[in-house]
Parts: C-alpha cells; structure tokens; sequence
C-alpha cells in the first residue's frame, strides 16, 4: 500500500476543528463583551468615557490572554494527549471554563495593578468580568446544544463502517457511542467469517462484502479493528478499499500493552507505531516548564530572604557548612546534585549504616521518626519545610519542578525492580503526591509508587496547582515531617 502517510486522521481533524471552533467563539464573544462592559459601565455612572490608547491596549492584552488561559486548563481539549482525550460535555467544559477566565482576569488585574494605571476604571473591570463570564457560560450552553443537531444536517459527521473480530468490534462500537462528540455515525459492522455479531449495531456483512457494502450504505471510512494474526488474511479487502479512495483506519493494538498507550508518530517522514506511558504534547511541556521558572525565580527570592535568618542559625547550631550537596537520580536515571539547607550532623551518612534497623520504611527508603543525625535547627526546618527552599535552584536549572516524584538516591535506585523505574519516568519533584497524602503515614515503598504513578496518569495543570495549594495549606499548618 503506497498512501501517503497522515499523522493525525480525519476525524481527529474534525474534532480539532470544534475544539478550535470553541476557542474562536470565546475569544470573539470576549472581544465583544469588553466593549458592551465600557458602554454598560457608562450607563451606570451616567459617564461618557471613551475608547482611549489604554483600553485598546489592555483589548490586545485580553485577545492574547483569553485563549492561553483556555488552552492552559484544557477547557475544550487542545491541551490533551493522546493518552487522554477530553470530552466537550457540558459538564466538562463549564467548571473549566469558569476557573479559566478567573485565572484570566486575575493575571489581567493583577498586571494593572503593578502598572498602576488609573485610566481604566474597576467599575468597568468588574462589569467585563461579570458580563465576560456569564455570554461564555451561556453562548458555550447554546453552541454545544445546538452544534450536533446543525452538523448532522451536513456532510461533517463521517458514516462509518466497523470491521474485525467481534469481541473487539464489540469493544470499539461501545467506545464510539460513548464518545458521541468524535461527530460519526456507525452504520453496521462487517465480521471475518463464521464469527457471531456481539456488538449493538446490524451486522451488515462478511469481509468479503466489504467494497459492495461501502458502496450500498454510502460509507466514508471503515475502521478496522482486528487481531494481528489475521491481518494478511484481510489485506485483499483492505487493498480493494484503497482502490475505491476510502478511508481506513486501523486499530493499533498489535500488542496488549497494559500501561503504554499505542499512538502514531512519526521519525522525520518514516511512520512509526509508537507505545508510551508517559505522553505530554508540546503545549503542556511548555506551560509546565514557564511554572517551573516563574515558581522556581519567586522560590529563589523568597530563600535569599529568609536565609537571613536561616544561615546563621544552622552555623551557630552545629559545625558544618550551610548547604547539604548530594546526587540523586532524576529522570529516566539522568544524575544529578540536589540542594537542601543542612538539617543534619557532619557525619550524617556514616551514622546511617549504624540506624538501618531502626528503618521504619521497607528496604527501598530510609525514614526514621526520631532521627538523632537531626540537628536542633535541623528538626524546625523540617517541620517547615525550609530545608527544600534552595531546591527552588534545582527547578529553575532543570533537574526538578515544582510538582513531580520524590528524587530517589543512588543506593534507593540500585534496589529498584524494573516497575519501580516507571516513577523516574518524569521529572522529580520539590512536592508531589506523596508528599500531600500522609508520608508520615506512609511505610511501604510499594505505596510511594503507587501514588508517583497516579500522579503520572492523571497529570494536568490543573494538578499540579492542587498539590502545590495542599503543599503550602501543609507547610501553614506546620504539618511538614
């Protein structure tokens, strides 16, 4: 088969045309309620204020700002993987969408204020968030009630045709009407021969009636999905399709995988089959890795200011240096130095071999409640976490971020089963899941594991703020270590 090849699919196309459609609509509903705001605004203070340079400016800002917000919180679905695609229920969308223009409209305020314009009134902003929010919130409820019934009288909804062994067609069919926003219409299935229907739509047909069965349901493409034993049996029809100009998708799961998602990719122009657990699209790189900066420049300052108080406190509590300098491993094994504030005696590590039995975790970790290696200093900056702030250096140079996996030590990793190399699958982290969910709590290694792989599955932004909130509401409470 010589077709050229094509990385993302036609229906894929078609729901990165929604989605697109999506943000298009909110921007210029956004653009539009900014001007009805200075008209409402001067209908309620009986003013007459006019467009002037500083609002036209601050429309640019908001045009720009609008759809990275949208994008930023995944609101339609265009920050998503190919792990994990997002759906456009309502209930999906609406609460994204509110914290997407909250988040908007404080960056927008908050670079006001630090402007210290007093052209632009708050009257005005507040009525531009409320008038913003509510047209979003109302246009997006009529758009997406009215969208399907409008394109189901077009020729953008695909019909297509179901192929393959009926366990999997069964498990296809089940998946494509639960995911109705792909815009298709299944219209039967066709079974290798001597196989029962299992599925909930007609069985149109055998394989070899497939090219009479396209041309009698006036079909737009066949998906096939099919063991890979049987794929040189099918090849005939597949190629006799091809003839006919239709399009075919084939189901990629040559192999069973259990954590690695199949996807196609591509090496400069060869095709390739690709199998990935861990799946983050540009986008969420970039926006993850800008976090890291800003956090990791606001934790540099806040550490240059409380070592203030913190440096002469550790060197007037026990001999040593103030910096504690020690190689961890970080992504899928890369080394390097971590940096904390000293919390312990100089000869720290020496004394740990003589305290193994004392080990309250499983053989992987180390964690001892009462540690004696802890100094007086030591056990406040603990407690507060204070001794993480020169990490903040780490984040900014790379090595870590703000929100990943505990960085495991050289001798934690000689120990590791080949499961446990999954959590080094991402970048450490200065908190993370564990960190929030008990760690005092936490004594088996197996669990820590647990909760790093969750994290890596169910990664968002929106996440990562969540753990990052929990982390200081901890470190507030003083409910460190």
């Amino acid at each position: 088969m010589n077709s050229k090849y094509n990385s993302s699919g036609m229906l894929d196309k078609r729901m990165k045309f929604i989605q697109v459609s999506f943000v298009v609509m909110d921007v210029l509903l956004t653009v539009a309620t900014f001007r009805l705001a200075l008209v409402l605004r001067n209908l309620i203070k009986g003013d007459t204020t006019s467009f002037s340079t500083e609002y036209w400016i601050m429309l640019a800002a908001v045009a720009v700002l609008w759809p990275i917000s949208i994008m930023l919180f995944n609101v339609y679905g265009l920050g998503s993987n190919s792990r994990k695609k997002e759906k456009l229920s309502l209930t999906a969308i609406l609460p994204k969408l509110i914290v997407a223009v909250c988040f908007a409209f404080l960056v927008c305020t908050t670079s006001l204020y630090l402007a210290k314009t007093q052209v632009i009134s708050r009257a005005f902003l507040m009525v531009f968030f409320v008038t913003n929010l509510g047209v979003l919130l109302m246009a997006n409820f009529v758009y997406k009630m009215s969208l399907r019934k409008l394109l189901k009288r077009t020729s953008f909804y695909r019909r297509i045709i179901v192929a393959g062994s009926p366990d999997k067609v069964k498990k296809l069919v089940k998946y494509l009407n639960k995911n109705n926003e792909l815009f298709i219409d299944i219209i039967g299935t066709v079974h290798l021969n001597g196989y029962e229907d299992l599925s909930s739509k007609p069985k149109l047909g055998e394989f070899e009636d497939l090219p009479e069965l396209i041309i009698k349901h006036s079909a737009d493409d066949v998906v096939v999905t099919i063991p890979y034993e049987h794929l040189k049996e099918i090849e005939p029809y597949i190629h006799r399709c091809e003839a006919m100009g239709i399009t075919i998708h084939l189901v990629m799961d040559v192999y069973d995988m259990k954590i690695a998602k199949t996807g196609v990719s591509s090496i400069g122009v060869i095709p390739t089959l690709t199998w990935a657990s861990v799946s983050l699209d540009p986008w969420q790189i970039v926006a993850k890795r800008l976090i890291d900066i800003l956090g990791g420049l606001i934790g540099l300052i806040l550490t240059g200011v409380l070592s203030i108080f913190i440096v002469p406190a550790i060197l007037l509590d026990s001999p040593g240096g103030v910096l504690f300098r020690q190689v961890r491993v970080g992504k899928n094994g890369r080394n390097f130095y971590i940096y904390k504030f000293r919390t312990m005696c100089n000869n720290a590590e020496a004394l740990k071999k003589k305290l193994m039995d004392k080990n309250e975790m499983d053989d992987m970790m180390f964690k001892m409640k009462d540690d004696p290696r802890v100094t007086r200093v030591g056990k406040f900056l603990r407690k507060t976490s204070l001794d993480e702030l020169p990490q903040f250096w780490n984040v900014l140079t790379g090595d870590m971020s703000l929100v990943g996996t505990r960085p495991p030590t050289l001798d934690e990793v000689e120990k590791y089963d080949l499961h446990h190399w999954r959590r080094l699958s991402v970048k450490p982290g200065i908190s993370g899941m564990w960190q929030v969910s008990g760690r005092n709590e936490i004594t088996d290694f197996e669990d820590v594991v647990k909760l790093d792989v969750q994290y890596i599955d169910s990664w968002s932004i929106w996440l990562d703020f969540s753990i990052i909130f929990k982390t200081i509401h901890a470190i507030v409470k003083r409910s460190g270590r």
